[in-house]
C-alpha cells in the first residue's frame, strides 16, 4: 500500500511539474507577442492627420480628420484623442480635446477661452493638432495658420430685384482691417441635398466687394424662405469663412402632409397597391407552411401503413 501511495504521490508531482511547465511555456509566448506587438506599434503606424479652420456666422470651429495610411488607400482612425493648440503647445495654450468618430472625424467650436488666449494676437493664428498618444504614430500633428477675416454681408430689394452684396476684409499685422482684392466668393442657397450655385463667378474689386443678383424663381418654404450662402471655400490663408442667412426671397411651395402621410407604410390609409402586395405576401407564406404540413403528415400516415 505504501509503495502504491507512492507512486500515485510521485505521479501527481509529475503531472503537477508538466502543467506548470506548460503553463509558464504559455506565458512566455504571450509575453513575447505582445512585446513583438508593442514593438510593431511603437515603431510608428503612418498616419494622416488634416485640420481644417472654419467661420460661420459669428461661430468658429476647427475640425480633424485621421486616417491610416494604407498602400493603396486610407483607414478612418475611431476613438483616437486629438488635442488642440494655439500657437504653441502647452497647458496654457490648449484649446481643447476631441476624439476622433467612426469616420475619423472631430470638431472643436471656439469659446471664451479661444477669445482669453488670442487676446494678445493681432492678426493671425497658428493651430495645432497633436494625437494624445502621438509615440504610437508617424505624423500626428498638424499645424495650420490662419489670418483674420471679416465678412460681411448686405442683402436688398431694388425694383424688383434681389441682390448681396458681399465684402471681404483681412486683419494685417497693424491691425487694421484692409479689404481683399480678386478674391473668389461663392454665392449659394441651400437646397435638401447640398448647395446651389447661383452664379458662375464673383471676385472682389478693390474694395473686397462683390455684388450679385439672386434669381427671383427659387422654391422656399412653406413661406417663400429661402438660406442663401456666401462662402470662401478652403483658402490657405483665411480658411473657410461663410455666412448663411433666410430671407424671404423664394416661391412659397405649399406641402401636402396628407399625400405624405398617404404615401407612408404605416399611415392609416395605406395604398392598396401595398395592402395587395402585403396581404397577398402574407396569404402565400402561410398556404407554403400548410402545404408542408400536409406533405409530412402524408408521408408519416403512408410509412405507418406500409409498416
Amino acid at each position: 500500500m505504501k509503495k502504491k501511495a507512492h507512486l500515485a504521490s510521485k505521479a501527481n508531482i509529475k503531472r503537477f511539474g508538466s502543467s506548470l511547465i506548460f503553463l509558464v511555456a504559455v506565458i512566455v509566448v504571450f509575453l513575447s507577442y505582445h512585446s513583438v506587438a508593442q514593438g510593431f506599434v511603437q515603431s510608428g503606424q503612418p498616419v494622416n492627420l488634416g485640420l481644417e479652420y472654419f467661420k460661420v456666422n459669428e461661430e468658429t470651429f476647427l475640425t480633424v480628420s485621421l486616417a491610416r495610411q494604407d498602400e493603396d488607400s486610407q483607414t478612418p482612425l475611431e476613438g483616437v484623442v486629438v488635442d488642440l493648440f494655439l500657437n504653441e503647445i502647452s497647458r496654457a495654450s490648449k484649446l481643447g480635446s476631441i476624439t476622433t468618430d467612426e469616420e475619423g472625424r472631430g470638431r472643436l467650436v471656439m469659446d471664451e477661452k479661444f477669445d482669453a488666449i488670442a487676446a494678445d494676437t493681432l492678426y493671425e493664428y497658428t493651430f495645432i493638432a497633436a494625437l494624445k498618444n502621438d509615440d504610437l504614430y508617424d505624423g500626428g500633428e498638424a499645424e495650420l495658420t490662419i489670418r483674420q477675416t471679416e465678412l460681411t454681408v448686405d442683402y436688398f430689394v431694388e425694383d424688383g430685384e434681389n441682390y448681396v452684396v458681399a465684402t471681404l476684409m483681412e486683419r494685417v499685422d497693424t491691425g487694421e482691417f484692409i479689404p481683399v482684392e480678386w478674391e473668389e466668393l461663392l454665392f449659394e442657397v441651400e437646397r435638401t441635398f447640398g448647395l446651389l450655385p447661383v452664379a458662375e463667378y464673383g471676385f472682389t474689386n478693390s474694395e473686397g466687394s462683390v455684388e450679385i443678383e439672386y434669381p427671383r424663381d427659387l422654391p422656399g418654404d412653406e413661406e417663400g424662405n429661402i438660406v442663401i450662402v456666401i462662402r470662401l471655400e478652403e483658402h490657405p490663408d483665411y480658411g473657410n469663412v461663410e455666412f448663411r442667412k433666410a430671407v424671404s426671397w423664394g416661391v412659397p411651395v405649399p406641402i401636402d402632409y396628407g399625400a405624405v402621410e398617404a404615401r407612408t407604410w404605416m399611415s392609416r390609409d395605406a395604398p392598396l397597391f401595398f395592402v395587395v402586395i402585403f396581404w397577398g405576401g402574407l396569404m402565400a407564406a402561410f398556404t407554403a407552411i400548410g402545404y408542408v404540413i400536409y406533405n409530412v403528415f402524408k408521408i408519416t400516415t403512408t410509412s405507418k401503413y406500409q409498416s
